[in-house]
């Protein structure tokens, strides 16, 4: 389950310390929820806020669960860009009943997610191909339409719960028609289009202006942990191909020896020839040093005759 998962140790110390921050923020926010839930269920609560409370509860965990399944780890940039979203529209919002107290707050929260869904789009198209090599309009104009996608499925959840557990997230039902005006709807729409379109200009003005506005600072971050996971998973590659490559280092070895074996074979031999001349040729100044005592002997003797 886990052959792209990124050893905590592995990681620079800036992205431990993310982790453990998104953690830890995933965590307190799941409890705080379940605490409310077990609150609103033994206290009288006329907005039935248990079911809006278990629910952000779970949707805490999804990123990890996602990593779970995937086997690799959710980006930091990510994965706290969702916790914020839960804990400003979730917690507050909906579990301690905000949008009913400040008008304006709905209003604020979906331009935010428009904006913060817009930039995870980048995280998600530069898993698609080259990032580098990719057009810029056309990496803006997907970040908007990914986050208009997410927007819609958003609605759609509301629109479940409040059908399925007689929720008002889209608004007061109406007597008699039994469902919400579509005004609350629409209205999610338009301020979700907006942070989306803030950060589809945002991108293209930091992209083609001198000034990059925090763009490339988004984009490293977003972009950078998939070079990490690629050098782990070159690392896990070789640690399972460690066996064979020592046999082959081993084999390459045993190799290198028998070619070395002719060339010190061949310099034996050329240290043993030269011993060789060298004795003969002490052979010879020996054996002409003998004779040269015989050769003054004879010429003595045909003297004296």
């Amino acid at each position: 389950m886990r052959k792209n998962w990124t050893a905590f140790k592995s990681l620079h110390k800036q992205n431990q310390i993310f982790r453990i921050v998104n953690l830890v923020v995933m965590g307190a926010l799941c409890l705080t929820c379940v605490a409310l839930a077990f609150y609103y269920g033994f206290v009288y609560d006329p907005n039935n806020r248990i079911v809006p409370a278990i629910c952000i509860a779970l949707l805490a965990l999804v990123p990890l669960v996602i990593e779970m399944i995937f086997g690799r780890r959710f980006n930091n940039v990510v994965f706290l860009s969702i916790e914020i979203y839960l804990i400003f529209a979730g917690l507050i919002g909906s579990v301690l009943n905000v949008y009913y107290l400040v008008s304006w707050y709905d209003i604020v929260i979906h331009i935010l997610m428009g904006y913060l869904v817009a930039m995870c789009g980048i995280f998600v198209i530069s898993r698609l191909g080259n990032y580098k090599k990719m057009n810029v309009v056309l990496v803006a104009f997907f970040c908007l339409c990914f986050s208009l996608a997410i927007e819609v499925l958003w609605e759609i959840f509301e629109w479940g719960a409040d059908n399925l557990f007689n929720q008002t997230m889209q608004g007061e039902k109406l007597p008699g028609v039994n469902q919400p005006l579509v005004g609350d709807t629409m209205l999610d729409l338009v301020c979700n289009t907006t942070g989306a379109a803030i950060f589809f200009f945002h991108f293209l003005i930091g992209k083609f202006s001198k000034k990059s506005l925090g763009i490339n600072f988004i984009e490293k971050q977003l972009t950078k942990e998939e070079a990490l996971m690629i050098v782990d998973q070159q690392e896990q590659i070789k640690e399972q191909s460690n066996e064979p490559k020592t046999e082959q280092i081993d084999e390459l070895k045993q190799i290198e020896k028998v070619e070395e074996m002719p060339q010190e074979f061949e310099e034996n031999k050329v240290i043993e020839a030269k011993s060789t001349v060298k004795k003969s040729q002490k052979v010879k100044r020996a054996s002409s040093s003998v004779a040269k005592p015989k050769q003054t002997k004879s010429k003595t003797k045909t003297a004296e005759k």
